[in-house]
C-alpha cells in the first residue's frame, strides 16, 4: 500500500476559503485606519492655523465695541496654501435673553468654517461665543 503524501484537494480548498475570510476582515481594518488616519491628519494640518487666524479674527474686529458700533456683515477671510478660513460675526442669541450688558459684557457669536481650497468642500464647520467687557 502507499502511503498519502500531501493534502487533499477539498483540504486545500478549505484553508484558501479561511485565509481569503480573514484577509477581507484585515483588509477591512486597514481601509477604515488609513480614512480615519486622514482625517485626523487634515484636521491637525488646519488646526494650528485656526488657533491663529481665530485670534486674528478677534483682532481685527477690533473689540471692545459698543452695540452701535457693531455691523451685522463683519465676515473675515483667511488663506494659506490649502484652506480657506471664514470666519463671520454676529449677536450672541442669549445677549438679549439674559441683557448681560447691565454688568457691561457683551457676546459675539462667531460661526467658522474651514474650506478645502482646491475642491471648495467644508472639512470645519463650528461655532464660538467671545464675551468681551463694553464701552463705557
Amino acid at each position: 500500500m502507499r502511503k498519502n503524501a500531501g493534502f487533499t484537494l477539498v483540504e486545500i480548498m478549505v484553508a484558501v476559503a479561511i485565509l481569503a475570510i480573514a484577509s477581507v476582515a484585515v483588509l477591512r481594518y486597514f481601509s477604515q485606519s488609513l480614512y480615519s488616519l486622514g482625517k485626523s491628519s487634515a484636521s491637525t494640518r488646519y488646526s494650528y492655523n485656526l488657533k491663529f487666524y481665530f485670534t486674528e479674527a478677534i483682532r481685527k474686529k477690533n473689540l471692545p465695541i459698543t452695540a452701535e458700533d457693531y455691523d451685522d456683515s463683519d465676515s473675515y477671510t483667511f488663506e494659506d496654501s490649502r484652506f480657506r478660513y471664514i470666519f463671520e460675526f454676529e449677536k450672541a442669541p442669549f445677549v438679549e435673553d439674559y441683557d448681560v450688558r447691565l454688568i457691561g459684557i457683551d457676546a459675539l457669536k462667531i460661526n467658522i468654517t474651514v474650506k478645502d481650497k482646491n475642491t471648495g468642500k467644508s472639512v470645519y464647520k463650528g461655532e464660538a461665543y467671545h464675551l468681551f467687557e463694553t464701552k463705557k
